[in-house]
């Protein structure tokens, strides 16, 4: 599966990267966290990588394969979490999440939809489920 990000600045990926960092040391933290281990040392591999690229200049732009199978499993491990973060929000009544990383977020969630929506009928039917109950999705 091709996933693709950006063009999109810079500045709101390295936000919202060091705010995804921090959440996912407080998720390893957690005795019951929503995300294993192993799944959140992948995510910090593609949160490296994104970094390296947005420290280069003002304008982000990344893609990369990823086996489709896989792609579903930290989809829906990434999908969890933000139902749980979102829930949180709702019952403390603002968000934590920094402002200026929000385009970055918002442009991740649409290129993970996206790619699976190009792949076979079984991941369009995910894409469609992660578009309607994604947390705050914006398309």
């Amino acid at each position: 599966m091709h996933v693709e990000l950006g063009p999109i600045e810079s500045s709101s990926v390295i936000m919202w990267i060091a705010y995804a960092r921090t959440v996912l040391a407080q998720e390893l933290g957690r005795r019951q966290g929503v995300i294993p281990a192993d799944v959140i040392e992948e995510f910090e591999r593609y949160l490296d990588q994104w970094d390296a690229v947005a420290a280069r200049g003002t304008e982000f732009r990344w893609e990369g394969d990823v086996d489709a199978a896989h792609a579903r499993v930290l989809a829906e491990r990434y999908y969890e979490l933000a139902r749980e973060l979102d829930a949180r929000t709702r019952a403390r009544g603002y968000a934590i999440s920094p402002p200026d990383g929000e385009p970055f977020y918002h442009h991740l969630i649409r290129a993970i939809v996206h790619a699976f929506e190009r792949e076979r009928d079984d991941l369009q039917a995910f894409a469609d489920h992660l578009r309607d109950d994604w947390p705050d999705y914006k398309d």
